[in-house]
Formats: C-alpha cells, sequence, structure tokens
C-alpha cells in the first residue's frame, strides 16, 4: 500500500466512528473541549484533525518516508471539487454530516486503487 493511501485509511479509521468525529476543532477530548490532534487526550477529531494525527502516527513509527500528507490534503480537496461543493476538504468537514465526510474518504481511497497509468495496467 503506497503512503498517500495507508495515510487516508488510518485517517478514516480515527473517525469511522461517528463518536471521533468532530466540526469545528481539530480535536476534542471526552468532555468536548478543543486540544491538539497530537494530544493523548484528544478523542476525536476532525477531517484535518485525523489527517495530522495520522500523519503523526506514521512518522513515530517510522512508516512515513516521505510527505505523504500534503498529496493527501490536494487528494481531498480535488474530491470536494469533483463532488460540485467547490469547498476544501476542512470546511467540507465542518459543514456536511459525518456519512458524506467518511464517503469523500472512500471515493479518494478508490482512486488510489485505481490503476492511473500503463505501467500501472500492465502489471495487472
Amino acid at each position: 500500500m503506497n503512503e498517500v493511501k495507508e495515510l487516508l485509511v488510518a485517517t478514516k479509521a480515527l473517525i469511522l466512528d461517528p463518536k471521533h468525529w468532530t466540526q469545528r476543532s481539530w480535536a476534542r477530548d471526552k468532555g468536548g473541549i478543543s486540544t491538539s490532534e497530537a494530544d493523548k487526550s484528544a478523542y476525536c477529531f476532525c477531517l484535518s484533525g485525523a489527517l495530522n494525527r495520522a500523519n503523526i502516527d506514521m512518522i513515530k513509527s517510522g512508516k512515513s518516508k516521505g510527505f505523504p500528507k500534503v498529496r493527501a490534503q490536494a487528494l481531498l480537496n480535488q474530491g470536494c471539487r469533483s463532488k460540485s461543493c467547490g469547498e476544501n476538504f476542512i470546511l467540507f468537514n465542518d459543514t456536511h454530516p459525518h456519512a458524506e465526510v467518511i464517503s469523500l474518504l472512500d471515493s479518494v481511497i478508490k482512486t488510489l486503487e485505481e490503476p492511473t497509468n500503463e505501467n500501472d495496467q500492465a502489471g495487472s
């Protein structure tokens, strides 16, 4: 699995349960108080906060060798544009329900599973 896909899958895992998802804050503790996504007390995350936390976790574990977060952010923004919402993924998270945020992640992850050039198709 490439790093960008791995990061997006880990991001989704952090917020898949609606209890662990939030809006208008990078992260919140169990009491609902805003906190840093890097803080141990972070219990729920917005999409961007979850992406940041998953990226931090990948770096700490030695799984990240590049800059997958930058590419993941670009793909999420592109996914928003393809849904004709014209928003960036941070605003999308804050203005759409949980199910639509998960759907955005699923659609972006799916694009990483499809062959993107002739070399990828030849190896199939």
